[in-house]
């Protein structure tokens, strides 16, 4: 009757006779009629299938059926599903509106000889081929647009479908499940209760979700939502009623799928006549008068565990919850220990919570673990970038929060010794429990890129607490030309470079292949003298142009104790264009009115060529679109030229209390004008001032 894993050569030449160009949507006839009797039913195809496996079908069997689903709502992509009085299959078809010929209630018959069965997820196909293109992961094709009519044969319009009233206890995951791609209904069933507020899918991400039903006995199964259904951002009904879906499976997990909302009739009371609601956690927050409250209605909170028990940084029994980013969060005090993890979605119920402070902190006690459902995992909060004086001005709102300081200084031997962070905007203390396993570890002495810790507070006042070590990012260096970043401690701050045979100075690093939307690549700096005449290309240490002339020897410019950051520009390495000096602030917190000052130098009278450079700055850790801006002074070198100039720059506004990282560069974005040897440019004296 069959024959497995038969090539699939007729098939694949027909795919070169697809028609790519939409013909214009026409109702489908009415009147149609097939002129084709099945001769097996949807069951006893079915049961020729092995799990896993591909078999081509080679007898002349015919199949008709109902269509049940298609892709009208989108919850269905390139496929129909059709029932017969013994079951349902799903058909793969490779086009885009099939519900135009192929709507809910038309009559088809399927000629079945030359295609095959496969499944998905534990769920029956019928496609046109195996596609082996992924060896480890073979899958059915479906049938291209060029074969509709050949083997699916469309028939009379509007018949019925009744649903099969079913339990959830009488669906199981088994493949040759008769229910299995039929419409089925549920009767007094309803939402999970901590699903109640959220949509059917995520419409924004496209993302697909799966939603928990359950019936008043507490059994439960999932209904699958694709993000591109057309009610995918639908607010699901919090009510209980009838449910018609499709029954499927993926793997062993059972699922409902609906072909729209006019599936859900969720009008009547909720199982137990139960009037739950969703509060924020804001709204539990603000209710607290100063006395303890005890909850005795049926609501509940959604939030992210942003705790973490395995590292011992907190009790055994309390979990921190933060609703979601840049949302307010809350300390939940169990009566006993947990298993929740990091990254955990949690649905707490409140009936019997009491809300309450505790030496200082607000908190939600006097709960059983049973109180709590986890939705998911791995979820993430993105911390709130803040300074340690807003901190302290909003602790506040911002308690039981993730927040990020960044370059904070840390004061402290070990994480169990009192441990003070500190930056340009003040400074807190950081609190570690003796049951945490970084405890005894000591305090890192390098330098700290970011910070990531939860606020808190204890009797003492504000602190900040880590969840575990990896909440403390080391800045990179180094490599001799990133040593830390430029804080902006005290104005005005000056920035030379007679020292820099011993390495550039924090914050000053030097790039090549630097391009419109990218810093380029961070290149080497030769620390050794290196006279104005050298035609080595590269970033190096030259004798400053101030207080020597353009016919000093070697002698003369190797004994200047005035040094200046140079650069040899050449055609090749990504100097021309492409070379700059970059400068990289921590931030300018509680700071505005930024102004820079350098000298900009041309050191060897023999480059005749000419390099035109630009001031920009750009934002971020890793900054991906810099912005222009005015100098006061001439930002060009070589031309035969010979001396030091003064370049200025104001940024007014710009630059004003920004609490992220800067980067500031003098870049050559074009390529040298004229010919002969290029420039040999050079940096001195910087100055960066501010209010």
């Amino acid at each position: 009757m069959m024959k497995k894993y038969a090539s699939f050569f007729y098939f694949a030449a027909c795919f070169f006779l697809m028609n790519s160009c939409a013909k214009p949507f026409d109702a489908p006839p009415a009147n149609d009629t097939l002129t084709l009797n099945a001769n097996t039913t949807i069951r006893q195809l079915k049961l020729l299938h092995v799990k896993n496996n591909f078999e081509r079908i080679t007898d002349d069997l015919i199949v008709s059926g109902i269509v049940i689903a298609n892709d009208q709502s989108g919850n269905w992509y390139k496929q129909i599903i059709i029932q017969d009085e013994t079951g349902g299959i799903t058909v793969r078809m490779d086009g885009n509106n099939l519900f135009n010929n192929y709507p809910v209630g038309r009559k088809i018959a399927v000629k079945a000889k030359g295609l095959y069965l496969g499944d998905y997820g534990g769920v029956i196909q019928l496609g046109a081929g195996i596609d082996n293109s992924d060896p480890n992961n073979p899958s059915l094709i479906p049938l291209p647009t060029s074969l509709f009519d050949k083997y699916v044969l469309k028939g009379s319009l509007n018949n019925q479908v009744i649903p099969r009233l079913v339990n959830i206890n009488t669906l199981s995951a088994n493949l040759q499940d008769t229910l299995q791609s039929t419409l089925i209904q549920l009767a007094d069933v309803e939402f999970a209760v901590n699903e109640l507020d959220k949509t059917y899918a995520d419409a924004v991400g496209k993302q697909a979700a799966n939603l928990t039903i359950k019936n008043c006995s507490g059994n439960s199964i999932i209904l699958r939502t694709s993000g591109y259904a057309d009610f995918a951002s639908n607010k699901i009904p919090a009510g209980n009623g009838n449910l018609v879906a499709v029954f499927a499976i993926f793997g062993t997990t059972k699922q409902l799928l609906i072909r729209d909302t006019s599936d859900v009739h969720f009008q009547n009371a909720r199982c137990g006549n139960s009037t739950v609601s969703k509060i924020s956690i804001a709204a539990v927050r603000n209710s607290y008068k100063g006395t303890a409250y005890t909850y005795q209605e049926d609501k509940f909170i959604n939030g992210i565990v942003i705790s973490d028990a395995t590292a011992g940084n907190i009790p055994e029994n309390e979990v921190i919850l933060q609703e979601d980013s840049n949302m307010p969060g809350i300390l939940l005090q169990l009566n006993t220990g947990h298993g929740f993890k990091m990254g955990d979605s949690v649905t707490v119920q409140l009936n019997q919570a009491m809300l309450t402070k505790e030496n200082n902190i607000l908190l939600l006690k006097n709960m059983d673990t049973t109180a709590i459902t986890k939705i998911a995992g791995s979820k993430k909060i993105i911390p709130r970038m803040v300074t340690i004086q807003q901190l302290q001005e909003n602790i506040t709102d911002w308690e039981s929060t993730l927040i990020q300081l960044n370059y904070p200084a840390i004061s402290g031997t070990f994480w169990n010794n009192a441990v003070r962070l500190s930056d340009p905007s003040g400074s807190i203390d950081l609190f570690t429990y003796s049951t945490a396993n970084f405890y005894n570890t000591p305090v890192p002495t390098q330098a700290v890129n970011k910070l990531t810790a939860i606020v808190s507070l204890h009797q003492t006042g504000a602190v900040i607490m880590l969840r575990n070590l990896n909440d403390v990012e080391l800045l990179s260096g180094g490599s001799g030309n990133l040593n830390n970043v430029i804080q902006l401690n005290q104005s005005p701050l000056l920035i030379n470079f007679d020292d820099i045979a011993n390495g550039l100075p924090n914050g000053c690093s030097v790039y090549t292949n630097a391009g419109s939307n990218s810093l380029g690549n961070v290149t080497n700096f030769a620390t050794s003298k290196t006279s104005w005449g050298n035609t080595t290309g590269g970033f190096k240490n030259c004798a400053s142009a101030i207080g020597l002339s353009s016919n000093a020897t070697t002698i003369q410019q190797d004994n200047a104790t005035n040094r200046a950051l140079a650069l040899r520009q050449t055609g090749t390495g990504g100097y021309d264009p492409g070379a700059a000096f970059v400068l990289h602030l921590a931030n300018t917190t509680g700071k505005k009115n930024i102004q820079i000052s350098f000298q900009l130098q041309s050191l060897d009278v023999s480059s005749t060529r000419t390099t035109n450079w630009t001031v920009e700055y750009g934002l971020g850790d890793n900054p991906t679109t810099f912005s222009s801006i005015t100098a006061t002074g001439l930002l060009q070198s070589g031309n035969s030229q010979f001396g030091s100039g003064t370049v200025q720059i104001n940024f007014g506004s710009l630059l004003n209390n920004i609490p992220t990282e800067i980067w500031i560069r003098i870049v050559a974005k074009s390529t040298t004008s004229g010919t002969g040897s290029r420039p040999v440019t050079a940096i001195d004296d910087l100055s960066f001032t501010w209010e």
